[in-house]
């Protein structure tokens, strides 16, 4: 009894050790995550309205493995219409007001969805790091761990955001996994977090029950169906033909040496790339980064003086509102 009575207080002294490093207000804070899809705008002249689709899959955990809310993307998006899936989390962890975020999993139920930028704030407006870049950018992360955006790699801007390209129906050629991002610390450090980590868990996976598990890195179809259901695959090499093809894919154009195409993603129209014997339109580029490190894609009509196209881009997006509903960050600053 006397060793019992010791042992428990010395766990009281540990609690209450650990108690006074842990600020006062640690579950008083909360966010929103609002996932939107569609954009409604006009830049540099281009008509962006055009960026209808379905909104993805979204399960949000917490830093516990506890599923804090999903929603499963069966919403059509029509042109200049948008839609948006709001969650409500509370604050798990907090260090020096750097928020701890949780893990999130996206899925689609439909084909060449791109999963570009993923930005938040609190709603007690507490920033979530020094850095005015206050969000994560799920594709970059993919490419750090070691996953091209798309097959060749290549979009027009040198310094554009990379793409998670989905795969809902198992059709698209190519090696698959999910995306399970665990933000860690948010804001511009989140590039140093991931680089050297293999964090973006391929052969890991979320079941319909909400429980993580592991599969075959091998990716068996089967026994991914009947551990997932219908949740969407991302594939790590999808085809620049297959992307620019894709009803439902939108995103920097881009071009793939490989494939001898450019894919302008404002039209969805596919060009060969040029070269002597060219004898229709086709597109050239030049290797030379500009100054503002863009690459300049040209069409060329043979006979016919060519011309620049602007290649904007247009994703989804990811905004954070206040739990009245405001937008507070909508992902611009990115």
């Amino acid at each position: 009894m006397v060793w019992f009575l010791a042992r428990m207080s010395e766990m009281i002294t540990f609690i209450t050790a650990l108690s006074s490093v842990i600020p006062p207000d640690l579950n008083r804070g909360s966010l929103t995550y609002r996932v939107w899809v569609g954009r409604d705008r006009v830049e540099s002249g281009v008509d962006l309205s055009e960026s209808g689709g379905h909104i993805p899959e979204v399960q949000v955990w917490d830093t516990a493995n506890k599923l804090n809310g999903q929603y499963y993307g069966n919403k059509k998006v029509k042109s200049n219409e948008q839609f948006n899936a709001d969650f409500s989390l509370f604050r798990t962890s907090q260090i020096a007001n750097i928020w701890l975020l949780t893990r999130s999993s996206y899925g689609a139920r439909t084909d060449g969805i791109c999963m570009a930028t993923f930005s938040w704030q609190a709603s007690d407006n507490i920033p979530p790091s020094a850095s005015a870049n206050s969000g994560v950018l799920p594709g970059d992360m993919l490419y750090l761990c070691g996953y091209p955006w798309n097959y060749s790699g290549h979009t027009v801007k040198g310094l554009g955001i990379r793409c998670g390209w989905l795969d809902a129906d198992n059709t698209a050629p190519g090696s698959a996994y999910f995306i399970n991002i665990n933000a860690g610390v948010m804001g511009q450090e989140s590039i140093h977090t991931y680089k050297g980590k293999n964090l973006c868990g391929l052969g890991v996976g979320v079941a319909a029950d909400g429980r993580i598990r592991k599969r075959a890195i091998e990716g068996d179809i089967a026994a991914h169906k009947k551990a997932f259901g219908n949740r969407a695959r991302v594939h790590k090499s999808l085809s620049a033909i297959a992307l620019c093809d894709s009803p439902t894919s939108w995103g920097s154009s881009f071009y793939s040496i490989d494939e001898g195409v450019f894919c302008d993603m404002s039209t969805k129209t596919k060009y060969k790339i040029c070269n002597a014997n060219s004898t229709t339109p086709c597109a050239s580029y030049e290797q030379t980064l500009k100054r503002d490190g863009s690459r300049k894609i040209v069409i060329q009509n043979p006979g016919v003086r060519s011309f620049a196209r602007p290649m904007e881009f247009v994703a989804e997006y990811f905004t954070i509102t206040d739990l009245n509903g405001t937008v507070i960050d909508d992902g611009t600053g990115l």
